[in-house]
Order: structure tokens, then sequence, then C-alpha cells
């Protein structure tokens, strides 16, 4: 949506159109339409004028130039005969700042010789205002209806688009996938372990779009929730397989048990300090008592997890143990890294493409 005129009372030169409050007019003798862009503050102005051909490619380098000098103005282009300059609304005073602006521009304009003209074939005759998907347009009535014919075709070809299920869930698991591989790989490499989150999302994106067809909300959902289901499984499964080796490696060089350690620690109960002292040459009941503790650990890691599935299992329980913090701290920074960058890639590219898929050019005359 655009902006009401009573909000720029130095804009009220320009008309106001009730449903869409896209501003249109002239100003300086040039046409123009002013929208604001949705969901930020940067208001788009466009003015129609032909550059004469002396010229050349100098026409656009020279409005650059041109905004570059001035303040307040986040972009301009010159392309197709229309002036396109992005104004931010935030700062004080927008309105009196952007007239001062649009009144140097048009002077700037008369005095290299630009023209009034339609800015779709650059005929110098009247046209009307058009705004086609928030962008303005200043179309004779020939150019008017060619833009009209061709957005109408395309409105057909997106409404004909069917989705495809099949396609849709391939795509999905595609992403999917790609997660699983690679997070399985490069989990413990921090950002660069996001970089799996990354390709999963441009994987699934081609997938999607290839195969997919027109993509619905429920594809969107579906896309999304295979995406943070690999991320998790995935990730959790790597730990575990990892973690399976560790245990085996631990296995194989305790050699206590339980019992013993029992023993162990009914001694020390028996025993008093200077004992414990004088027995262990030197050693304390605490720093004994630790390496009890750590010991009986590791003999429950080794209890029943001899597989990773085990492990996969019990991983939550394993990584409460103090003897396992190092790994718990690893895989929810790896967690993180990974929803992070994929989900979040993953959901503005799914969004993106059901945009592109369902949304309808709009092509609306203004005056």
């Amino acid at each position: 949506m655009g902006f009401s005129v009573k909000q720029f009372s130095a804009l009220t030169f320009l008309n106001c159109h009730d449903k869409t409050k896209a501003l249109y007019g002239e100003y300086g003798g040039y046409p123009m339409t002013a929208v604001q862009e949705p969901g930020n503050k940067l208001l788009a102005v466009c003015i129609f004028a032909n550059a004469p051909e002396r010229l050349g490619q100098f026409a656009e380098t020279g409005i650059q130039q041109w905004a570059q000098q001035q303040s307040g103005i986040s972009s301009a282009e010159y392309e197709n005969r229309r002036i396109t300059l992005k104004f931010s609304t935030a700062r004080p005073n927008c309105e009196e700042h952007i007239e001062g602006l649009l009144r140097s521009l048009t002077e700037m304009l008369k005095n290299n010789d630009f023209t009034t003209c339609c800015n779709g074939c650059g005929a110098d005759v009247y046209g009307g205002y058009y705004l086609i998907e928030n962008l303005g347009a200043y179309y004779c009535s020939s150019c008017a209806s060619a833009a009209e014919s061709m957005l109408e075709e395309q409105k057909q070809e997106k409404a004909a688009m069917r989705a495809n299920p099949i396609g849709i869930l391939a795509g999905a698991l595609a992403g999917g996938l790609t997660m699983a591989l690679l997070t399985f790989i490069l989990w413990q490499m921090d950002f660069i372990a996001a970089a799996s989150g990354l390709a999963a999302a441009l994987v699934m994106y081609a997938c999607v779009k290839k195969w997919g067809g027109r993509l619905p909300i429920w594809g969107v959902v579906l896309c999304l929730a295979v995406m943070l289901g690999s991320t998790i499984f995935s990730l959790r499964y790597a730990v575990a397989f990892q973690l399976r080796g560790t245990i085996q490696e631990a296995a194989a060089t305790l050699d206590v048990t339980q019992e013993e350690l029992d023993d162990a620690k009914a001694v020390l109960a028996e025993c008093t300090d200077e004992e414990i002292y004088e027995l262990t040459e030197g050693r304390t009941r605490s720093e004994i008592m630790e390496n009890i503790r750590v010991s009986e650990e590791t003999l429950s890691l080794t209890e029943g997890h001899e597989t990773t599935m085990e492990c996969y299992k019990d991983l939550s329980e394993l990584l409460d143990m103090e003897l396992l913090k190092d790994w718990k701290k690893n895989y929810y920074k790896g967690l993180i890294y990974l929803l992070l960058i994929g989900m979040l890639i993953s959901t503005c590219m799914m969004i993106a493409l059901y945009s592109e898929t369902n949304g309808h050019y709009k092509m609306v005359w203004l005056g």
C-alpha cells in the first residue's frame, strides 16, 4: 500500500488514488508517481522523461551523479525513460526535503532538454498513470493495452499452474537429505557447518521449483517441516555416531569394574584423611573421589551404548553427564548455527517461491 496525502503535505500538488494511496500527477512539467514501498519507510518516486540522443549513456550517469551530490536519496536509477528515486520518509521534515529535491531534479532535466514521454515507447504524447507491482508507469494508450495483455497472459499462466505433491515432497526430501549428509560431516566446524544449511536450502528451492509446480501453503509447511526434522535428526545422529566411537575407545582402556569402585569407596569411608594421604603417596580424599566419579561415569557410558542408535536414543541423558559437557556445548552450538542459517534461509526461499508461483501481476490505472 502507499501513503496518504495527508501525511505528506508537501506533496499535495499530486493527486491521490483512493484505493492504493499512490500519488500521481505533474511537477515541474514532468509526469511522476510516488508510492511508499510495503513494509518499509522508503518512498519510490518515478519521473517520466526522455533523454536527448546527444546524451546517450551519459544520461543515467548524470542522474546518478546528481543523486550522489544530494542528501536523503537511498538510490537513483534511469531505465526505460523512467527515473526512479527512493527516499527515506523517516527523516524530519521529509516532505519539504523531498519537494526540494524534486524541484532541483526537474530543473536539471529541463536544462538538459529531457522531454516528457510514454516510458513504454518514448512517444511524446499525453499518457495515463499506472501502478504495476507497486512501481509507477506512464503509458500511452497503445503501451497500456499491450502491458495489460501481457500481464493478463502471465496471470492466466500462473492460474493454470497446478501443484505437484510428489514433486514438492521430492524437493523437500532432496533438501533434507542434503542437510543430513553435510551436517553429518561438518557439524563440529561452527560457521562452516552452517554452510550445510545454506546448501540444503538452495537444493530444496531448486528442486521444488523444478518439480513442484505451483507451491501451496501446505507445500511451504511441508518443506520447512522436513528441513527442521532433518536438521535435528542429522545433528543428533552425527553426535551419537562420534560419541559411540569415543565410548568404544573408553571401554577398551577402562580396566576397572563397578564392584571394585564400590570397594574403593568403602575403604575411603573407613580411612582418615591422614591414612589416605599416606596410603596413596600424597593424594587427597577429594582427588580420589573425583577419579572414582569419572570412572563410574565412563562405566555408565559403556553399558548399553554399544551401537549408534543406542547412543541416539539416550543422547539427552548422555550429554547431561559432567564428563560430556564439552560435547553438549558443541551440540547446542551446532544446532543454533544450523537452525539460524538453514531454517532462516529456507523460510525466506520458500516464501519467495510461494509468492512467485501464486502471486498475480497487478496493473492499476491511477488517472
